[in-house]
């Protein structure tokens, strides 16, 4: 079992290194508001970090979106760090690691985080009603699959794209 848990707790957290690490330097963009600019693209927007959160901004973010849709991506990540998911992810990555065996439990993980992503995609439309088919494109701009980091809140997760623009 313990053999398990460590296995599992080194392949999170070599997950989560790959994917900073492939996010390259990041340049501050506004540190009073936690917004910084990436290298990549990839899995971006994000809500990345769990001591000092950051919204992570794609390097094309400017050029791939209009002001509107800027707005929204910022609000949607500004809310999964106003209801605390970097911490609720860190503690489902630890049982993960814990209870390794249990396939029940990485399912859980999978509903957990699309539970996360309705929400905040609930919040900002209850926010900006106006911007709807704005925030729809944004969701269609931003949705390439993205390797599932563990310590993460981004739009290419791994819940269908299709039910977010339906909601």
């Amino acid at each position: 079992w313990l053999i398990g848990v460590a296995f599992m707790a080194a392949w999170l957290a070599w997950r989560q290194w790959l994917f900073q690490r492939g996010l390259g330097t990041l340049q501050p963009i506004d540190p009073q508001a936690r917004l910084w600019r990436a290298e990549s693209t990839l899995g971006l927007p994000a809500l990345v970090g769990l001591w000092r959160p950051r919204i992570v901004l794609p390097v094309d973010v400017e050029q791939r979106y209009s002001g509107v849709q800027q707005e929204l991506l910022k609000l949607h990540e500004q809310e999964h760090l106003r209801r605390g998911d970097m911490p609720a992810n860190a503690l489902v990555a630890g049982l993960r690691a814990v209870f390794w065996f249990n396939p029940l439990l990485h399912y859980a993980a999978s509903r957990f985080r699309h539970d996360q992503e309705l929400a905040c995609d609930a919040r900002v439309a209850a926010t900006r009603p106006d911007a709807l088919s704005a925030y729809a494109e944004a969701m269609v701009k931003a949705g390439t699959p993205s390797p599932g980091v563990p310590l993460g809140c981004h739009w290419g997760d791994t819940h269908p794209l299709k039910e977010r623009i339906m909601q």
